[in-house]
């Protein structure tokens, strides 16, 4: 079974600006969510953890592993939230375009395509569950990468628009 857990809150959270690879720490309450998310997921035994090597997932690993010191963790690129290009750092209400329908027309230079961000994640999990079949992995990710996890296991929506899809900070996710 796969445990997602996106990070704890950040600033640019509460801000509603577009991060992106930008860092940025989590707040107080981020790391509040972090440590509930460690609670719920205590007696699960996990074989192996894969986290995003950005800082914010970092920091909300560092809560999950107190009840696993012996985890192996391996950080992947490929979990890594979704580039927003030259639209990082700003508002959200810069894209006067859906941000996460498949179709979108991106209006910003280097500004990763939900297709791009999906094939990530089924490169990463084709391989990962191949390799860790029957067994507990803990993915630490980001809402982006959450969004298109959703689709890998449950399809796309029929519309194409992934801006339903919520992945709240540092909320355990399970599939199968």
């Amino acid at each position: 079974m796969i445990f997602f857990v996106r990070h704890g809150e950040t600033e640019d959270n509460v801000q509603d600006i577009l991060t992106g690879h930008n860092e940025i720490l989590l707040t107080n309450n981020g790391l509040k969510q972090a440590e509930e998310a460690a609670e719920e997921i205590k007696d699960v035994d996990f074989a192996m953890c894969y986290c995003s090597p950005l800082i914010r997932t970092k920091q909300t690993l560092e809560k999950l592993l107190k009840h696993f010191p012996n985890l192996k963790v391996v950080y992947d690129n490929r979990i890594i939230e979704r580039d927003y290009g030259e639209a990082s750092g700003k508002h959200s209400s810069i894209c006067s375009f859906n941000r996460w329908a498949r179709k979108a027309e991106i209006a910003f230079k280097n500004f990763e395509s939900v297709d791009d961000v999906f094939e990530r994640a089924k490169d990463f999990y084709d391989e990962v569950i191949e390799k860790h079949k029957g067994q507990n992995i803990l993915v630490v990710s980001h809402s982006g990468f959450g969004r298109v996890s959703h689709c890998y296991f449950n399809g796309f929506p029929a519309d194409g628009d992934l801006m339903g899809i919520k992945i709240k900070n540092a909320k355990v996710i399970t599939y199968k």
